[in-house]
């Protein structure tokens, strides 16, 4: 299944609006980039909460993961917790 970027709100957004500008990571850079485990991270994917897309097949694609998503996602973190 192909996914649609999508905001931090959860609106689909085009891959042409998305700000790739910093790069992309895979989920395992991503895990070592911000500390969250793959389950977490998959769950912000599929919830909205993290930019991502496939790049390659869909059957043996890689996701990534837009970095100024992941920093702005563990901003919002890190606000709600203070």
């Amino acid at each position: 299944m192909l996914n649609e970027p999508r905001t931090a709100e959860g609106t689909p957004r085009g891959a042409r609006d998305v700000d790739w500008s910093d790069g992309g990571l895979g989920v395992k850079a991503a895990q070592a980039f911000t500390g969250l485990s793959r389950t977490r991270l998959y769950e912000a994917m599929a919830a909205g909460e993290l930019i991502w897309c496939n790049a390659g097949g869909a059957v043996r694609g890689k996701r990534l993961i837009a970095r100024r998503s992941l920093v702005e996602f563990l901003g919002r973190a890190t606000r709600r917790m203070t």
